[in-house]
């Protein structure tokens, strides 16, 4: 069987994910931190075909995993090794995602909350493409002391694909064996309107007026180190399922997420329904919901109509971003 280079990926990464201690979803990117203090992290990234969505730009949910391993990095410096971090709150604003290049994200430690009953850690995002600013955000990182945290494993330097095996089918484990299974259906699946890594990451989505649905399957493939959904991934999907509840023509501006528990590695439910939809701008709210009915993740998107239509022409002379004049200044 001809094997194609999306499914070729997911083999390697499953080579590499075989050394504990660090998440699939990383592996699958190729992330490789260019630098990494306790102050600063840059994190890298290729975008290729194994990430791009159907409009032939860097996909949501990779975005936003890179986002989210950048931000951390600099708060795990800072860490025992017996502990374990999690995601509390996290916003992203993006401008238009690039089609190609390498994205450097460079993360750096903002705030230590004090006198509080753990460690709160706060960082700051931005991400470039060929010079080029395209996603800016913050963090705030809750350090958890646990015993029970895998062993701690040194965050790669270089994409740990490089030096990964290529497994065969018949050397795969039955965990391993479903991730390989779902690649294949992705890239069968793969099409104009879904690309390959949508199809991977990402689920079935029901859609009605003014709301969308899906159901993210847990497992490897979406898990982080300990075994929950990967918290980037699964923030990249609220927004996907976001844009499902609008129409066409609306393009994401910024997300904003509060991670109220683990997701499950059982997997959730996404359900996004519009909060409203005027003319140029959309909000659209996004529960993530576990099996016992839990909200895990509460999201909130911001969307921009991507051209105005016929009727909708703004009067008066267009509005530039720019340094103030003293008379503009005295007459806000």
């Amino acid at each position: 069987m001809t094997t194609s280079p999306n499914v070729q990926r997911v083999l390697q990464a499953l080579g590499a994910h075989r050394t504990p201690g660090w998440q699939f979803p990383g592996h699958y990117l190729g992330l490789a931190f260019r630098n990494l203090t306790a102050d600063r992290a840059d994190l890298l990234m290729e975008v290729g075909p194994h990430c791009m969505d159907a409009r032939r730009a860097v996909a949501l949910s990779p975005l936003c995993v890179l986002a989210d391993v950048a931000m951390a990095g600099t708060v795990r410096q800072r860490m025992a090794a017996s502990a374990r971090l999690a995601t509390v709150s996290m916003r992203l604003s993006l401008a238009r995602l690039p089609a190609a290049g390498l994205l450097q994200a460079t993360a750096e430690f903002r705030l230590q909350q004090r006198a509080t009953v753990m460690p709160i850690a706060t960082t700051t995002l931005t991400i470039e493409s060929n010079g080029s600013l395209c996603c800016t955000g913050e963090a705030s990182f809750a350090v958890i002391d646990s015993r029970h945290a895998p062993v701690p494993y040194p965050l790669p330097m270089r994409s740990t694909l490089e030096a990964a095996p290529t497994l065969s089918a018949e050397e795969l484990t039955l965990e391993e064996s479903l991730v390989l299974a779902r690649a294949r259906q992705a890239d069968a699946d793969a099409g104009d309107d879904l690309a390959f890594i949508e199809h991977f990451w990402g689920a079935p989505t029901r859609r009605g007026d003014g709301w969308a649905e899906c159901r993210l399957a847990g497992g490897l493939h979406v898990a982080n180190r300990v075994g929950h959904i990967q918290g980037g991934l699964l923030l990249g999907l609220a927004g996907s399922t976001c844009s499902a509840a609008l129409p066409q023509g609306w393009r994401l501006l910024d997300l904003s997420a509060q991670y109220v528990t683990a997701s499950p590695g059982t997997g959730v439910v996404m359900r996004a329904t519009t909060l409203r939809v005027g003319r140029r701008l959309a909000a659209v709210e996004c529960k993530a919901i576990d099996d016992r009915g839990h909200v895990t993740l509460q999201t909130q998107v911001s969307f921009v109509k991507e051209s105005l239509e016929p009727g909708c022409a703004r009067s008066g002379p267009p509005i530039r971003f720019g340094a103030a004049s003293s008379s503009d200044r005295l007459n806000r």
